[in-house]
């Protein structure tokens, strides 16, 4: 009978999420870090893609919504 033993290095983690009515799985190792939704601030005359504005730690950052190829 063969030994199987477990180890630290045959776990591995994954961060699981869902984007529209999609389920994604990252490496927990590739993900630098994870964020509770915040306010979107619109932004008048932006262009349509243009989602607005986050405050992420006194930092603005666009929010931008990438075309789905398959609509």
């Amino acid at each position: 009978m063969a030994n199987q033993s477990s180890t630290a290095d045959d776990t591995r983690q994954f961060v699981r999420f869902t984007v529209g009515d999609e389920d994604f799985g990252v490496d927990i190792l590739s993900v630098q870090e994870i964020i509770r939704p915040v306010e979107v601030t619109s932004l008048p005359h932006a262009p349509d893609f243009v989602e607005g504005m986050i405050n992420l730690r006194g930092s603005l950052v666009p929010i931008i919504e990438k075309p789905c190829p398959h609509h």
